[in-house]
């Protein structure tokens, strides 16, 4: 195998983070199941993968993933009735993606 192959097939430990105010709005409250991610890399489950507090109304989480595009969302909640809604500037289908 060449080098550029070994080099795909390794993950990376990819940072989800969020400021809530800027996600959901200034009056918004953190939903008493905590704030969590879905995506691609998780089968769009909303229950799936919380993050947790790093500082004030700054959460985070880092997953190790396999190199590829990944669309998410952030949900303040575990249900997708807490689903951020995406701005238009920065979003495919509707989504987040990196």
């Amino acid at each position: 195998q060449s080098d550029s192959t070994l080099l795909d097939d390794v993950s990376h430990l990819v940072p989800f983070r969020l400021l809530l105010t800027a996600i959901f709005g200034e009056n918004q409250d953190v939903a008493p199941l905590g704030v969590h991610v879905a995506g691609s890399f998780n089968g769009w489950n909303a229950k799936a993968t919380m993050l947790t507090m790093q500082e004030d109304q700054i959460y985070e989480i880092s997953l190790e993933l396999q190199p590829g595009e990944y669309q998410f969302k952030f949900i303040n909640g575990n249900s997708w009735n807490g689903l951020e809604e995406v701005p238009y500037s920065c979003n495919l289908e509707l989504n987040r993606l990196f």
